[in-house]
Formats: C-alpha cells, structure tokens, sequence
C-alpha cells in the first residue's frame, strides 16, 4: 500500500475552523493520521511547507456532462484542486432522451454528430461515464429540459397530466438509476413554457427520494426576484432541498441583495436552500438561443431553409429570450464561431457596421453560415 506524507502543510479542513499546521498521512487511497509537523512522516515525504492543503473542491455548476465523454482527463477541474462536479444544470443534459437529434439542442458543448450517442436512458449514460473513467468524481442532475423534449417537443405550452406523468416516470427511473437529484433552465427556450405546477410534480419525487433540485430560475431580467420567491415556495411546497444556480439577477446589486434577503428568509424559516453566483460580471450562452425549438427542428439544412425566410425571420425577433433580453447589441460579444472566426470578440454593433446589415441580421448571418454546428457560436452578455 503506498504511503505518502504531505509535510508541513497549511489545513484549510473545510469545516470553518482556523487554519493549521500539518503533517497528513495518507496510506493508499484514504487518509490515515492528521497530526503535529513531524510526527507522522512515512513513505515518501512531500514537503508542502508554505502551502494550502484542502479536501477537493465541489464545483456544484458544471456543464461538463459532454466533456468527460470526450475529454475524461478533466484538466481544467484537476488543476484548480476540483474532485468532483454536480452536471447535468440549468435543464441541459445528456439523457434521459428519446428523439437524438432534438435532444441535442439542450446540451452544452461540442455535441458530436450522430453514431456517438449509445444510450437514450441515464443508466446508459452512466454506464458509458464509466467506461471514460473520468479523472473526477461526478454527480449528474436529471434536466428538466430533456423530459421536456422527451414528451412535448418543441411545442411551447404546458405539459398535459399524461405528458407530466410520463416525465414524472422518467424522473424517478433516472433517479433509481442513481441520478442526484433534478435541474430546470426556466430561462431556456425548451423550458419557458414549464409552470411551476409542473415543477412542483416533479419536485414532490425529488424530495421523496432525497434529492437536490437546482434551478436557473425564469426571466432574471426583468422578475428575477419573483422568479427566485417561486423557486423558494418549490422547496415550501414539496419539501425538496434547493440550490439556487448562479443566483445574480442582472438588475444590479440592489436585486443581488433582495436575492440573498429571501434565502435568509428561507432559511430562517427551516428550509434546506442554497445557491452559487458566478464570480465574473457578464453572462454567457450559446447564440442559438435567440431562436424558438421549433425554428431548430429538423437536419441542418430545414434550420438554414428557416433562416432564410422573411417571415420566421419575423417571428424570430418577436421572440422573448435571454440574449435579445439584454437589449442593447453593444453589450452581445461574439464568441467562437466557426465561420465568422475573423468575427470573434467583437461587438454584434460593430460585426453589424463591418458588414452593412443589422445587429439581427448579423446574429442570423452566424447561426446561417454556422447552421451545421451550431453548438459553436457563443455570446457574451455584458452587464
């Protein structure tokens, strides 16, 4: 059994506690002795002398459901002490999933063409997780979006009782499966129509069986703050434990504070809620979301075939959303398109003025010439 003592370590222990100083005993896979610099030394001995030594790092809000499939290494994670991620957030995820190809548009990431995809359940999601051996420990959420797609399509309206007991079965099927719990995107197209009757539904399995609901609330723009006290009452309602995803409302400091005053307030009064919050001022999503599902129905070619009509045009800038909700196209950077790559990190104004056309136009102008791989184009959303 291998034997390594980090000497002279600075112990962050993740309890709260002040910090220590440490000699950390591990023997094969598991710590075995904590204790005064010096005591302990066996093995091979590194010395940590002027660093931190902490328990891994949970990232609770990763989109790397796609990513450990094709990157199992996990590298960004490793390097930054990360041992584990909760995936599967904001509705978007790898299964369940019934129709292939739509259910790609609810997943983060460079989606591989059709053939890569051997599964349609979370237990063969798992199974091929597994096969990865991903260099992190992973807890997947069950998407609100892919039951959604499942059972209702791109149609935007609210589920019917048999559609929502069908998702409710999936749901429980995927949490027997060993899924952790269940995640909404209430702000993403496949999702806007989803009341919150239905979450509550689904919500009442989650908590029965212990889980975790993590939600990217609805309209951060303008409601956000209704949309968290919905989210909350999700939690009175059915019990359920809550996690807040990056819970910043994009109205300033003054939403911010009111955010954080109802979760004192929830927890106050006995419920089991948490969030997390971004660490940089400025969102950041795909460019497809500007256009409704139905717009994205279909191969490549009945997407281009879409944008190019006058009047699905029309419907498209009718349509509400969390890019064109920004208001203001100084403030939507392009990022990573294939075909606009000279594009890249700059402003839709500025593309716009470079190419003689609208801000609009310039936005369907990438998601045309980008249409076989539109996963790629990115926007960031200043604040």
């Amino acid at each position: 059994m291998a034997q390594i003592t980090l000497a002279n370590a600075t112990v962050v222990d993740g309890t709260g506690a002040d910090t220590f100083h440490a000699d950390v005993l591990v023997l094969g896979d598991r710590i075995a002795d904590v204790a005064a610099p010096g005591s302990v030394q066996q093995g091979r001995v590194i010395d940590c002398e002027g660093l931190l030594l902490t328990p891994g790092f949970i990232d609770i809000y990763s989109h790397s459901d796609l990513t450990l499939l094709l990157d199992p290494r996990a590298s960004s994670a490793i390097y930054q002490g990360v041992t584990l991620e909760v995936i599967g957030n904001c509705g978007h995820g790898c299964a369940p999933m019934r129709d292939i190809a739509l259910a790609r548009t609810a997943m983060y990431g460079p989606v591989p063409r059709n053939g890569f995809f051997s599964w349609t359940t979370m237990a063969g999601y798992f199974d091929r997780l597994e096969e990865a051996r991903p260099a992190i420990n992973v807890v997947a959420l069950v998407p609100n979006g892919q039951l959604r797609l499942s059972h209702i399509g791109v149609e935007q309206r609210v589920a019917s009782s048999d559609e929502l007991r069908a998702m409710c079965r999936d749901l429980e099927v995927s949490l027997d499966a060993g899924a952790y719990g269940f995640s909404s995107g209430l702000e993403y197209v496949q999702e806007r129509a989803c009341s919150a009757a239905e979450i509550d539904a689904l919500c009442s399995i989650v908590s029965k069986k212990g889980g975790l609901y993590a939600t990217h609330v609805r309209d951060r723009d303008q409601h956000a703050i209704a949309a968290i006290e919905e989210a909350i009452a999700t939690s009175r309602t059915t019990g359920v434990r809550l996690q807040i995803s990056h819970i910043t409302p994009r109205g300033g400091m003054g939403d911010t504070e009111a955010a954080l005053a109802l979760v004192d307030c929830a927890l106050a009064q006995g419920l089991d809620v948490g969030f997390d919050m971004h660490t940089r001022l400025f969102g950041f999503t795909h460019l497809k979301n500007l256009l409704p599902m139905w717009v994205l129905e279909g191969a490549p070619d009945d997407v281009h075939r879409r944008l190019l009509d006058p009047r699905v045009l029309e419907r498209i800038q009718q349509h509400p959303n969390l890019i064109s909700a920004v208001g203001d196209w100084a403030k939507i950077v392009l990022v990573d398109s294939l075909a606009f790559e000279a594009f890249n990190g700059q402003t839709f104004d500025v593309i716009a003025a470079g190419r003689k056309v609208s801000p609009f136009e310039a936005a369907m102008d990438v998601l045309r010439s980008d249409v076989e791989h539109l996963q790629r184009p990115m926007v960031l959303l200043k604040t």
